[in-house]
C-alpha cells in the first residue's frame, strides 16, 4: 500500500482526465495552490470536460484553487477527515492529492487518475445491495465497506459509498449513505422525503431503504440504460463557484446556465424542474436543497438537461435546523413560503402559468400527504425511528397546509378527491 501512495504522490503534480474510454486532457498543478487544464492535441470536440470548457488549444486556469468542475466531486466533511486520517502519514492529502486519490470513481463521466496510471486503477466495491439492504445488519456492513474503501469522490458531508451491483448486466452503480448521531434516522428521513417527490411525479431515481433503516442507498442517476457514463454538472460547478459557496445560489443565475446550455424543450422543462423543486423543498421543510444539489446531466452537448431531483431531507425536523432559511433565492429573496414573488418569477422567468403552477401545489400536497401515511405506519413498526417520523409528519402537515393557503379556494377535500 504504501508503494502505491508513493507512486500516487510521486504522480500527482499532473493528473490524466478521461471522458468516457478517451483520454482527453490533463490537469496540472500552477503554483502553491492553482490549477491549469489543458486538452490533448487529438482530443475529440464532444469529449468535453465540462460545459464552460469545450474542447480547444486553449488551457484553462485557477490561480489558487482547482477549477471549479474538478472540485465538484471532492471528498467534504466526514470522508475528507477519513481520507487524512488513513493516508496524512503517507500523503500530503491537499485537494490535488484528494482528487488523485478518489478521481477514479466519480459522479459523472469523467475519471481523473494520476499521470501514467490505467483509467480503472481504482475500481468501485462490488456489492449485492440487494442482500445488504434486506439485511438487519445493514449499518454494521455499510461501515465494514466505509474502511474498506475509500477511493471514491462523491461530494457531501456525511459517510457516503460508491458500490457496484453484483450480476446485472451493466454493473449498475448506487451510493449508499447513512447519518451521524447530530441528525438521527437520516435515511429514513432521506426515504421518505425522497417518496413524497416521487408520490408527487416530482422525477427522482431509484432509491431505497434498508431493512434496520439506517442506510439509504440511491442508483446513480449518470449512467444511461446502456450502462454508459453521462455527464453531470452541478450548479455550484456550473456557476464557477467553489463547494464552500453552495448555500449562496439565486434562482436567476441558475436560469443563465440553464438557458446557456439547455436548448428545446428541455430548456423550458428544466426551469420548470428547479421551481418544482423549489417549491417541494418550501413543503417539505427542506432549507438545505443548495446549488449541489441540482445539476445538468447529458450525453452530449445537443441533449443537455435538468438531472432528477437527488438528497431531498426534511431539515426541519431537527432543532438545530428549526429556524434555517432556505439556500437558494428567487428575486432577493430566501422564500420559506410561496407568495406573490414565487409566482410572479415562475411565470414570467420560467414560462409557467397559474394554473400550472396549482396543479404542482396539488400533486406535492398530495405527495406529502400518501408519503406521511406511510411514514407513521413505519414508525409504529419501527420503534427507534418513531420520534423522527412523527416529527416529519407535524412539518409536512405545516407545509400542506402553507400549500393550502396559497392554492386558494382548493380545500384538502377537493384536492384528494
Amino acid at each position: 500500500m504504501n508503494d502505491l501512495l508513493s507512486k500516487i504522490e510521486a504522480s500527482a503534480k499532473r493528473l490524466d482526465v478521461h471522458v468516457g474510454l478517451h483520454a482527453t486532457g490533463a490537469l496540472e498543478r500552477a503554483g502553491a495552490h492553482g490549477s491549469v487544464f489543458a486538452y490533448l492535441p487529438d482530443a475529440d470536440p464532444g469529449d468535453f470536460v465540462s460545459l464552460l470548457m469545450p474542447v480547444g488549444l486553449q488551457s484553462y486556469s485557477a490561480s489558487a484553487t482547482l477549477i471549479p468542475v474538478f472540485q465538484q466531486n471532492l471528498p467534504e466533511g466526514f470522508l475528507r477527515r477519513k481520507i487524512t486520517q488513513r493516508f496524512g502519514k503517507v500523503l500530503a492529502t491537499d485537494d490535488f492529492v484528494l482528487l488523485a486519490l478518489t478521481g477514479a470513481n466519480t459522479i459523472g463521466r469523467q475519471q481523473i487518475v494520476p499521470s501514467g496510471f490505467a483509467r480503472d486503477w481504482s475500481k468501485p466495491l462490488q456489492v449485492d445491495v440487494a442482500a445488504m439492504m434486506a439485511d438487519s445488519q445493514a449499518g454494521i456492513l455499510f461501515a465494514q465497506l466505509l474502511d474498506e474503501f475509500i477511493g471514491f469522490g462523491v461530494s457531501g458531508a456525511l459517510p457516503k459509498v460508491l458500490v457496484q451491483e453484483r450480476a446485472t448486466i451493466h454493473g449498475a452503480q448506487w451510493i449508499l449513505k447513512v447519518g451521524d448521531d447530530s441528525l438521527p434516522s437520516l435515511a429514513v428521513n432521506e426515504y421518505f422525503t425522497m417518496r413524497a417527490a416521487s408520490l408527487a411525479g416530482l422525477p427522482t431515481p431509484e432509491f431505497t431503504l434498508s431493512e434496520d433503516g439506517t442506510v439509504f442507498a440511491v442508483r446513480r442517476f449518470d449512467y444511461d440504460a446502456g450502462g454508459n457514463a453521462l455527464g453531470f454538472e452541478d450548479f455550484c460547478a456550473l456557476l464557477a463557484l467553489p463547494p464552500e459557496r453552495k448555500h449562496s445560489g439565486s434562482m436567476e443565475r441558475i436560469f443563465k446556465a440553464i438557458d446557456a446550455f439547455a436548448t428545446g424543450p428541455e430548456r423550458l422543462k428544466a426551469k420548470e424542474g428547479m421551481m418544482a423543486a423549489q417549491l417541494f423543498s418550501m413543503a417539505a421543510r427542506n432549507t438545505d436543497a443548495h446549488l449541489k444539489n441540482f445539476g445538468l446531466l447529458y450525453s452530449s452537448i445537443a441533449d443537455v438537461r435538468l438531472a432528477p431531483m437527488f438528497d431531498m431531507v426534511t431539515t426541519k425536523v431537527y432543532p438545530q435546523y428549526r429556524t434555517d432559511i432556505p439556500c437558494i433565492s428567487i428575486a432577493g429573496k430566501k422564500l420559506d413560503e410561496a407568495d406573490k414573488t414565487f409566482v410572479r418569477f415562475a411565470q414570467e422567468r420560467g414560462g409557467m402559468t397559474m394554473p400550472g403552477l396549482r396543479d404542482l401545489a396539488i400533486r406535492i400536497a398530495g405527495g406529502l400527504e400518501e408519503a406521511a401515511a406511510e411514514l407513521t405506519v413505519y414508525g409504529r413498526a419501527y420503534p427507534a425511528h418513531r420520534a423522527v417520523c412523527d416529527g416529519i409528519v407535524e412539518q409536512w402537515t405545516a407545509g400542506v397546509q402553507m400549500l393550502d393557503r396559497w392554492v386558494r379556494g382548493i380545500s384538502p377535500r377537493q384536492r384528494t378527491a
